[in-house]
C-alpha cells in the first residue's frame, strides 16, 4: 500500500503542470446584411451587392424583408447582381413604373400583367 501510495506522489510531482493556453487568434469581425422593402425601389439593394463585393466585404449573414428577401435570396443563392439586373432591365418600362409607384399611376387592364410579370421575374431569379 505504501509503495502504492509512493508512486501515486510520484506521478503526481512528475506530471507536467499545465501551461496557460495561447489566447486564439484574433477573428475579423462576422457582418450581416440588413436589406429593408419598398417594392421596386428595393432594387437598390442589386447596387450595394455590387459595391460590398468590389470592396471584397464578406457577408454571413443576410436579413430582409420584402423586396429586399427577393435580391437578398437570390444573392445567397448564387445569382450575381449582374444577373439580377439582367433580369430587371427585361421587365417593360410601363410595368417597372406602376411597381415602383405601388399602384397609384393606373395602367388600364395591367394589373394582371404586372402581377404576372413581378411573378416571372421572382421565380427567374429564385430557380436554378
Amino acid at each position: 500500500m505504501k509503495a502504492l501510495l509512493a508512486a501515486l506522489a510520484c506521478a503526481a510531482v512528475l506530471q507536467p503542470h499545465a501551461q496557460p493556453q495561447d489566447p486564439p487568434p484574433p477573428t475579423r469581425p462576422r457582418i450581416a446584411l440588413v436589406l429593408s422593402g419598398g417594392g421596386a425601389r428595393g432594387l437598390a439593394h442589386i447596387g450595394v451587392l455590387k459595391v460590398l463585393r468590389d470592396e471584397r466585404v464578406p457577408i454571413e449573414y443576410i436579413v430582409a424583408t420584402s423586396m429586399g428577401s427577393i435580391v437578398g435570396g437570390a444573392y445567397a443563392a448564387g445569382r450575381t447582381p449582374e444577373e439580377m439586373e439582367a433580369h430587371t432591365a427585361a421587365i417593360p418600362g410601363p410595368v417597372t413604373h406602376r411597381w415602383i409607384e405601388g399602384g397609384r399611376h393606373e395602367l388600364k387592364g395591367a394589373d394582371a400583367t404586372v402581377g404576372a410579370i413581378v411573378a416571372e421575374w421572382v421565380a427567374a431569379l429564385t430557380r436554378h
